[in-house]
């Protein structure tokens, strides 16, 4: 079971750069591998080649072994797998390794 909304005042995409301004998140998922709820409000989130920096209050929590293994209360946590990162209640900084390990 899960839903999720989500809007924001101003947003830009083109091939490179996805970026939010003044946006918010509500969202729930729950099922045998994870259990979240997310509620925040960014002041900016902006994701380009694998990295995403987002700013703003967050009280996410919940926990996931879904593409590696995330645990957030209350905003803080982090995330290790296929999305690696940290996360403040003022803040998240997540790196897609999939998206930037590039095997030659």
């Amino acid at each position: 079971m899960n839903g999720q909304a989500n809007a924001s005042a101003f947003s830009v995409r083109d091939n490179d750069v996805e970026a939010r301004f003044l946006g918010g998140t509500a969202s729930f998922e729950a099922n045998l591998k994870s259990t979240k709820v997310r509620l925040s409000a960014d002041v900016y989130n902006v994701k380009t080649d694998g990295v995403q920096l987002r700013v703003g209050p967050s009280v996410d929590t919940g926990f996931s072994v879904e593409d590696g293994l995330e645990a957030k209360v209350g905003g803080f946590g982090f995330s290790v797998g296929k999305k690696t990162g940290i996360s403040t209640p003022i803040g998240e900084l997540t790196v897609d390794t999939e998206d930037k390990c590039v095997i030659q």
